[in-house]
């Protein structure tokens, strides 16, 4: 009867876990765990009550503080810019880049910067493999992108500039198919009809924006 009860109590004793297996075991990011945690941040009410239940359910004990240094470990953040020839020059990125580092300096946050192409992405892993920043701003979306995928494989916390057809990922973006609709809308109506729209590549997520906005106008 003894050897009975002990194994039932060692079965009800809780056990420790860090935040960072919490994430990896509800494939979420750290970012999203530490803030359900701990009430802060935006997070839904449906994400936290899924990480609440989770650890109640498995008689979890969260190890925040053995989490702590890593969830703010570097206060800096990734900016990346097209690695095309003469992509990262142009004055739409430019004002991107300014508008970043003014934002985050004022909140005491470094920018790194560096450049990655469509099908390569190499300088992002080396940055990312070395823990190096807390999050990353990609500042464009391309069609199954490479760097979307890969920084939602290692769970770190991105933001992209543009549109993406995934709703777990975070974007900022303008009305760049209405705008489009709009725009070409004008020109019908100025009685134009033969009318060219000049696209760049059609993988890029804003060029496709913009070019359903021209064949809607239609």
């Amino acid at each position: 009867m003894k050897i009975r009860v002990e194994k039932e109590l060692a079965i009800e004793m809780p056990k420790e876990i860090s935040i960072s297996e919490l994430a990896q075991k509800l494939d979420t990011s750290i970012t999203t765990v530490s803030r359900a945690l701990s009430g802060k941040g935006r997070v839904s009410e449906k994400t936290r009550n899924r990480i609440l239940n989770y650890i109640e359910e498995n008689n979890y004990i969260p190890n925040i503080h053995r989490q702590k240094n890593i969830v703010e470990r570097t206060r800096t953040i990734c900016v990346t810019l097209p690695g095309e020839e003469d992509f990262a020059e142009m004055p739409y990125f430019q004002k991107i880049l300014l508008s970043i580092y003014d934002y985050l300096q004022a909140r005491d946050y470094q920018v790194i910067i560096i450049k990655i192409k469509a099908d390569e992405i190499a300088p992002l892993k080396k940055i990312i493999a070395r823990n190096k920043v807390d999050g990353v701003i990609l500042t464009r979306t391309i069609e199954d992108g490479m760097a979307i995928k890969y920084l939602q494989k290692e769970k770190v916390p991105f933001v992209v500039i543009g549109s993406y057809d995934d709703e777990n990922v975070y974007q900022v973006d303008v009305e760049q198919e209405n705008a489009c609709k709009e725009l070409t809308s004008i020109l019908i109506r100025m009685g134009m009809r033969k009318i060219a729209l000049f696209c760049a590549d059609m993988k890029h997520g804003v060029t496709q924006n913009r070019y359903h906005g021209f064949v809607k106008a239609f």
